[in-house]
């Protein structure tokens, strides 16, 4: 149950204690004041008729009435004279008929007749109980209100301030040391949803913190090695006088080894260079614009290699909107890394069609393509398939990167007649396009 639920329901659950409490009170006080009251009106009235009894006989009624007056007007009572046939014959001012506390009746003697006199008390049973039952029921709500105000807050504290204190030290402690590991919990509210996250968060920095590790471990590596060849070779022309041609030889490796030195670094810097937050600058590009714009780039250069280069263009007259420098470099890193597998009769194509929702860019080749085992990890930046270097995949890794950025997704797999091919799917967000089966 979430924190704002609980926090209902325990509202919810005070409030209905306080209720039930201020009515249990009350009603316990409201029946004790009433019999306390009762009986004090008894006692008074009681007093009142005795006093009245004792003055009997009178001389006549109209003695009877002004002693009656004389005593309602000093007890606060108030009287009703009935004769022996129950006819009223007089009463005070203000009788109570109703609601009123009566007592017994107490009979009199007026001349030569004879009289029951009747005493009320002349107003309600709840003025005589409101005062104080009032007063009563704040102070038990007022000790009420603090007892919940205190229970509460030491639940709140147990329950929630405590956990996110504890979070909070177990974060100072990870700060200092990235070995310390997050309490697991199974709360279902929003701190363990927190808390959770945290632990994943945690996990996913221990994790690129260690890749991190491996790739400046690799880039070293694969720095050092031909680095070494480099010195090695350099020592020989220096050392000793080397015939021209040996000389020359030397050279070629030293400069072939600066070379991949080179790119490493280059290619090591442009992935970091896509680490961070680049700017796109998108723009709307027919696809025959874009077929022969990547057909114009590479045709000429793979055809000096003696690479058979064709891109075949299937979409109807459209536009996609993309970064073409971005998607330009895409292409350029697929095809560098299909140089690099190639057989006997190499030949790379690419080729745009139309799918759902969107656009598809297949890059493929008849190369060696990879194992099985490897296909779910050459768009990781840190895995390799040549076991002579340490770190490898980058322009893999960058191509992902660049699709990811235009919201699109891109795989890789072995063709069935064999080779290796990329497959890219751009959106419907970024694509206005008629569906078609035309080829440019």
């Amino acid at each position: 149950m979430s924190i704002r639920k609980k926090y209902i329901l325990f509202m919810f659950i005070l409030i209905l204690f306080n209720l039930i409490a201020v009515y249990l009170t009350s009603n316990y006080f409201m029946n004790y004041q009433t019999a306390e009251n009762i009986r004090s009106l008894q006692d008074s009235m009681d007093e009142g008729l005795a006093g009245i009894a004792a003055q009997t006989p009178f001389l006549d009624l109209n003695h009877l009435e002004k002693a009656l007056n004389k005593e309602a007007g000093r007890d606060q009572l108030s009287f009703r004279v009935v004769d022996m046939s129950g006819k009223t014959v007089f009463r005070t001012d203000h009788f109570v008929k109703r609601g009123g506390v009566l007592t017994e009746f107490r009979p009199v003697q007026a001349g030569q007749e004879n009289y029951v006199v009747q005493a009320a008390e002349n107003f309600g049973v709840r003025k005589l109980i409101l005062d104080s039952l009032v007063h009563k029921v704040l102070i038990i709500e007022l000790i009420l209100l603090i007892l919940s105000v205190i229970v509460s807050s030491i639940l709140i504290i147990r329950k929630y301030v405590d956990p996110l204190v504890l979070l909070a030290h177990q974060m100072e402690e990870y700060e200092h040391c990235s070995q310390t590991d997050l309490l697991q919990v199974k709360r279902s509210d929003e701190i363990g949803l927190l808390q959770r996250k945290l632990v994943s968060l945690m996990d996913t920095i221990r994790q690129d913190k260690k890749k991190e590790n491996q790739l400046i471990a690799g880039i070293s590596h694969d720095i050092k090695t031909p680095l070494t060849s480099i010195m090695g070779y350099a020592e020989r022309i220096m050392g000793k006088k080397l015939p021209p041609e040996k000389e020359a030889q030397y050279m070629d490796i030293i400069y072939s080894k600066a070379q991949r030195i080179n790119e490493m670094i280059n290619e090591f810097d442009e992935y970091l260079s896509y680490n961070v937050d680049e700017v796109y600058s998108f723009q709307n590009c027919s696809f025959a614009e874009l077929a022969e714009l990547l057909r114009a780039e590479c045709q000429d250069e793979l055809a000096d290699m003696g690479v058979q280069f064709d891109v075949i263009n299937e979409c109807a007259p459209g536009t996609v909107t993309i970064d073409i420098m971005k998607l330009r470099r895409v292409a350029g890193n697929l095809i560098a890394n299909s140089l690099r597998f190639m057989k006997d009769d190499p030949h790379i194509m690419i080729r745009i069609r139309p799918a759902e929702a969107g656009v598809e860019f297949e890059m493929a080749d008849n190369g060696t393509g990879a194992s099985e085992e490897e296909l779910p990890f050459l768009l990781d930046p840190f895995y390799t398939t040549d076991k002579s270097r340490k770190v490898a995949g980058l322009g893999l890794s960058i191509c992902k990167r660049i699709i990811e950025a235009h919201h699109g997704t891109i795989r890789v797999e072995n063709r069935d007649e064999g080779g290796f091919r990329v497959i890219m799917h751009l959106p419907l967000l970024i694509v206005k396009m008629p569906f078609s089966s035309v080829h440019d």
